[in-house]
């Protein structure tokens, strides 16, 4: 049938799980939407049709957006034991930021990262925050934080450093690897998780939608990662180590090799950079590394 004709057949009953008190959230913009991450995410169309249709599901028990500018929450393909594709819905900091905002508790809530070359300080006593940046090289991530404003007039704080965020990274790997979120969104990952640590200790009590609320939390706590399947033999084992490892490192040195191009091509005459760079082997680890080693030379000589 396909993921999307399933959501399509049970739209009725899915437009029945909408949370009551949220404008503008429509289920033909929902199916719309999941349709939309298919398209970019060709992995999707490769999950079992039971867990796309359960993780949007998900999302609309939560009235949170799953694609688009005010995307609100991921759809994330990943392999389980069997080699079958599984879905898995992930709420995302700013689905967090709107949930806090829904229980009409809090006027405000924001959650940043800081960087080494920012301007960063916090006043326990007084309860005051200063963080302040300028345009250009911020230099490395040195940590992130959060601060909810309630009603009342009190403020909420949490704070955490980069060796917090990166041990809580290296607690949630399922094995020697970093997550494709993590590796790809390391900063709204952190302040995914330094929200998630604020929201513990918010209050809550009177506050709206606090179902909702907390369901979110749950699902994100949930251990729903790629499974990782056991090699047949430890050199089996070794050996896929080291694809994996190869790959990271293609990776760097294509990168590498991406940014070194345009000084190479400005150093050279048209017809003799064509001639050296086709001579490149750029299909090999081996091959990437003499062609870096090669470009360095001709700059460093030019």
């Amino acid at each position: 049938m396909g993921a999307v004709a399933l959501l399509e057949k049970h739209k009725a009953s899915l437009k029945k799980l909408i949370p009551p008190g949220i404008p503008e959230y429509f289920i033909n913009d929902v199916i719309s939407q999941a349709d939309d991450c298919i398209r970019e995410n060709d992995k999707l169309a490769e999950v079992t049709e039971e867990s796309f249709a359960t993780a949007v599901k998900r999302a609309i028990q939560l009235g949170l957006t799953i694609h688009g500018p005010l995307k609100q929450a991921a759809l994330v393909p990943y392999e389980n034991k069997k080699g079958l594709f599984e879905c898995k819905f992930e709420p995302q900091y700013q689905g967090l930021h709107d949930l806090v905002m829904r229980t009409g508790l809090y006027k405000k809530i924001i959650s940043k990262v800081v960087f080494e070359n920012d301007e960063f300080y916090v006043d326990e006593m007084e309860g005051t925050v200063i963080h302040r940046h300028k345009m250009g090289n911020r230099g490395k991530v040195i940590g992130v934080y959060a601060r909810a404003w309630h009603v009342n007039g009190e403020t909420f704080y949490e704070e955490m450093e980069k060796s917090e965020i990166d041990q809580l990274e290296a607690d949630t790997r399922k094995g020697s690897y970093m997550t494709p979120a993590w590796k790809k969104f390391y900063n709204e990952m952190a302040r995914k998780s330094v929200l998630k640590r604020l929201i513990k200790h918010l209050p809550k009590s009177g506050g709206q939608h606090i179902e909702q609320l907390n369901q979110a939390i749950k699902i994100d706590n949930e251990q729903f990662e790629p499974e990782v399947i056991e090699p047949k033999s430890i050199s089996e084992g070794k050996q896929q180590a080291i694809e994996m490892q190869e790959a990271e490192s293609m990776e760097q040195y294509q990168e590498e090799i991406k940014n070194l191009m345009p000084r190479l091509q400005q150093s050279m005459e048209p017809a003799a950079f064509d001639e050296f760079t086709s001579k490149l082997n750029l299909d090999t680890l081996s091959g990437i590394k003499f062609a870096i080693d090669s470009i360095k030379t001709v700059l460093e000589d030019a």
